[in-house]
């Protein structure tokens, strides 16, 4: 979206131009000049005006619903599931020894257990497991799943690939009675945020409920409702995605302005609180045996001590290629930490540095979307070239473009569902539709997108329904512009918030995800959930500066 006044100069013609690059031995620092608006380069159907006023926010009409009762949580039933006490649980190395050499294997043995501290005979608990030293900072992910045996055990496979002492770490993220809940919760009561949407007609504003559902949940709102729900239908006619809004009394649907999640009125309606321990973080089996066991090199004469060509998993490792599509596996053990570097299993990964990022982009346009943890990258990227200036937000668009070295850089937020502060309701589209509306693409433009941090509160036959879109809008994509690039960034970790926000939920859609795109041809994902687990810095919805630095190295290492 333009909103400038200033025609743009077409991406087209500056993609015409070759600029000479130094030699990277006299690379000099990117300069943080900024490039003012009417230098920005038209990305042709994203920052055009005819895509001013999304199309599901023009087709709003009034409807109206019969009232009844909405779903709620009362309506589920707890099975006869003995619950599992996660302080009860226990592990074992199985078959430990005095020293181990690297690049042996390991086998962690899990025993659940209740409240009584008897051994439980049925699985079904979510479980992460990884190893670590801390003074290398190095951790790993088991390989492959935990196998979940079915009578109470799991068992978490490990190859050691550093040496030193190395502690294993076990944590219950979710126990199967609590599964059983959010798995009934999902289905029974799809509209389990509240979202708020600001209507506004000559100097008057209306706040009221949104939703995906016109059953919304209205506690704590002032809207009272007779035997019929007048509501605004916002509903996408090209992709489906349906969006609805109370109508505000003497206000038309076109008036709809401001959207913000309203996380104060979802604390009064969550009442998953009664079922979950009110623990803020996760629980941690704390009886291990051994608690460290110690790693040393094979060859006493080698100085090696880390896993960069000791072991065999290094040896025979290509350079990361997205025409071969490295990254997709349905359960990867995509990698481990150390010394603060990932080292990939999967390709050889590089270190990039601020000269090297300007080498790799040149006469190249990389377009985000998604939620926040791919404008996390967004940002980082723009950081790195521009210190964090050089950013332009046209409308729901934030651009950063280098004149100098022809590299364009956007990033555009997904359509509804979104939380978060308020937002012109006109500054979110469907990714289906933003691809849709694009005429720029071929080998120099990168796609890069996410979605799925937003839809941990929605069913997984709505967000199977928003993949296909972007499924479908990819394939439309690729047959217009062959060559064309695209990454999809996979969902990573976060710390322990209220049931609606369980990592179980995430990891569920990343599962789904990685089924439905990760095997079209021309597609990317860049696994970042094993490297979101067991590194020191915790488990947050925005990884720690490092973890990203990492996770963008991945991300290049491909383009």
């Amino acid at each position: 979206m333009n909103t400038s006044g200033k025609s743009l100069p077409s991406l087209s013609k500056d993609r015409a131009v070759e600029p000479k690059l130094p030699p990277s031995n006299t690379m000099r620092t990117p300069t943080t000049e900024c490039t003012s608006v009417d230098q920005l380069p038209m990305i042709e159907g994203l920052t055009s005006s005819n895509i001013s006023w999304p199309s599901w926010l023009l087709n709003g009409r009034s409807v109206e619903l019969e009232e009844s009762k909405h779903p709620s949580s009362q309506y589920i039933e707890m099975n006869n599931l003995v619950p599992a006490c996660p302080k009860y649980f226990d592990a074992f190395i199985k078959d430990p020894k005095p020293v181990y050499l690297l690049c042996d294997t390991i086998e962690l043995i899990i025993t659940a257990r209740d409240c009584k501290n008897r051994t439980l005979n049925s699985g079904g608990d979510y479980l992460w497991t990884w190893i670590k030293t801390d003074s290398l900072n190095a951790s790993q992910t088991q390989e492959g799943n935990i196998t979940d045996v079915g009578n109470g055990t799991y068992i978490a496979r490990f190859t050691l690939r550093w040496i030193g002492e190395v502690t294993p770490v076990v944590a219950v993220i979710r126990t199967r009675q609590e599964i059983n809940y959010l798995r009934q919760w999902r289905q029974k009561v799809p509209a389990r945020f509240c979202y708020n949407g600001t209507f506004e007609l000559r100097n008057v504003t209306t706040t009221v409920p949104c939703h995906i559902t016109p059953w919304m949940n209205l506690t704590n709102t002032n809207i009272k409702l007779g035997k019929t729900r007048h509501l605004c239908n916002f509903t996408d006619p090209f992709t489906g995605a349906p969006w609805y809004c109370i109508k505000p009394p003497n206000m038309p649907c076109s008036a709809y302005d401001y959207h913000r999640g309203d996380t104060e009125r979802e604390k009064l309606y969550d009442d998953s609180k009664l079922y979950f321990s009110a623990s803020k973080g996760f629980n941690y089996i704390k009886n291990i045996k051994p608690r460290v066991i110690n790693v040393v090199n094979i060859d006493q004469n080698s100085s090696l001590s880390g896993p960069f060509s000791t072991c065999e998993f290094t040896k025979n490792l290509l350079m990361c290629n997205s025409e071969r599509g490295d990254m997709f596996s349905p359960n990867p053990t995509s990698g481990l930490y150390y010394k603060n570097i990932w080292v990939s299993l999967q390709c050889k990964k590089s270190k990039f540095e601020k000269n090297k990022i300007i080498q790799i982009l040149q006469n190249k346009t990389i377009l985000f979307f998604g939620d926040s943890t791919v404008r996390q990258w967004f940002e980082f990227i723009t950081d790195s070239l521009w210190n964090g200036s050089c950013i332009t937000q046209l409308g729901g668009t934030k651009i950063g473009y280098s004149a100098e070295y022809n590299i364009s850089l956007a990033f555009t937020f997904h359509g509804f569902p979104v939380r978060g502060k308020p937002t012109k309701a006109s500054d979110f589209d469907y990714i289906a539709n933003r691809l849709d509306a694009l005429k720029t693409g071929g080998p120099g433009v990168i796609i890069v997108l996410t979605i799925w941090a937003h839809f941990t509160t929605t069913t997984l036959e709505f967000y199977q329904d928003r993949l296909l879109s972007i499924k479908n809008a990819i394939i439309r994509l690729q047959k217009r512009y062959p060559g064309t690039r695209i990454f999809i960034k996979s969902a990573n970790t976060r710390s322990k918030r209220i049931a609606s926000l369980s990592n179980w939920y995430a990891w569920e859609c990343d599962q789904l995800m990685r089924k439905m795109l990760g095997h079209i041809p021309g597609i990317t994902i860049i696994d970042v959930w094993g490297m979101t687990i067991g590194h020191y810095t915790g488990f947050h919805i925005h990884p720690d500066h490092v973890v990203v630095s990492n996770e963008i190295d991945l991300l290049l290492s491909f383009i």
